[in-house]
């Protein structure tokens, strides 16, 4: 999260990366809050429209077993396919 500190503008690889780190973190621990992770995933999104972000973040939602977030997540990325 350091790294988001000195962004001069918004970065959608730091953004995912930190999502990515705070997912992994969340498996392994109980204090790490997903919705961190969901979060960042989103400020990734809205900044690079990455398929590979897409993918994750609709994953996240099918595990929590939200299909419809997942299904609507995953068709606005074809527009970037």
């Amino acid at each position: 999260m350091k790294a988001e500190s000195y962004l001069e503008s918004p970065d959608h690889e730091i953004y995912h990366f930190i999502a990515d780190l705070i997912r992994m973190n969340a498996k392994h621990s109980k204090g790490t809050n997903i919705l961190d992770a969901k979060e960042y995933f989103r400020r990734s999104i809205m900044c690079g429209k990455q398929i590979h972000t897409y993918k994750t973040l609709a994953g996240i939602y099918r595990k929590e077993k939200d299909y419809i977030k997942a299904i609507e997540l995953l068709e606005s990325s074809l527009r970037y396919v």
